[in-house]
């Protein structure tokens, strides 16, 4: 089954494989790419579950990085760098560990390695399965799918889109057009708890790598610093005045520094 994907820019420019984070879609990252289009050409998908790609019990972690590959084979993008937010973060770490050959950079913005405890994982395992059912039930229930994303953006992660009436109406608008269901099977079958740790194999991890965090994302900060302090080739930017989502509250700087690290891949 193919994937649905949006592209912005001109594919003879080196190619950068976007990948968007829980609840999100490829055009999610329009606004990047349509600022630094001048320069690459994004290919940005939609997971499955997500926007335009329907998902199936077939759709797992172990899948993705065959997925990926086939939408870059029919975009004759190798290598790739790859940008990755949260989710999209975690499946875009898991691709190049698993592809190294296919990535020459790695963008990984609010995201982590995983989980490092077997008991974590189960825990967290659990923890999305039981949102995933929530999710489900809130088929045809528009009003039950609204308090479900007022739920989620009232985590600390999101705090600093608490603050900012229009972003958060603006979210909740465009995800209460996607279908509950299929978000709630993409949560369970993609969940951290069921991501295998990639923590210890940081230390072998050769591609240069940027983890980019918002400042007020204070366990995701932690993260970063983490991952860094695990290899040389990992290098961190922490935004001022931002949260988890980084390309979103501050799409000038974001692009800023994104532009600056990819461009070095090709000098």
């Amino acid at each position: 089954m193919s994937w649905s994907v949006v592209t912005y820019g001109d594919s003879n420019n080196p190619p950068v494989l976007c990948l968007h984070g829980f609840m999100g879609q490829g055009s999610d990252w329009e606004a990047v790419a349509t600022t630094l289009e001048d320069s690459f050409y994004f290919i940005c998908p939609d997971l499955p579950g997500h926007g335009n790609t329907p998902i199936t019990e077939s759709d797992t972690l172990e899948s993705i990085t065959p997925g990926l590959q086939t939408v870059l084979a029919e975009h004759n993008a190798q290598p790739v760098s790859v940008v990755g937010y949260s989710m999209g973060g975690r499946i875009a770490l898991q691709f190049a560990l698993e592809a190294p050959v296919q990535v020459s950079r790695l963008v990984l913005e609010s995201a982590s390695p995983g989980i490092d405890s077997e008991e974590l994982r189960a825990s967290r395992r659990q923890h999305d399965d039981a949102l995933a059912v929530t999710l489900a039930a809130c088929q045809g229930d528009e009003a039950a799918f609204r308090e479900f994303l007022e739920n989620w953006y009232s985590q600390p992660i999101f705090s600093s889109m608490q603050s900012d009436a229009d972003a958060r109406t603006i979210a909740i608008g465009e995800r209460l057009r996607y279908n509950p269901a299929h978000l709630g099977m993409a949560l369970r079958q993609f969940s951290t708890g069921r991501q295998a740790s990639h923590w210890e194999a940081l230390d072998q991890h050769t591609i240069p790598t940027l983890c980019v965090v918002g400042e007020m994302d204070r366990k995701f900060c932690g993260i970063a610093e983490a991952m860094s302090e695990a290899t040389p080739r990992i290098a961190v930017h922490t935004m001022a005045d931002c949260g988890h989502n980084v390309h979103l509250e501050r799409p000038k700087s974001y692009t800023t520094v994104i532009r600056r690290f990819l461009l070095l891949s090709n000098q």
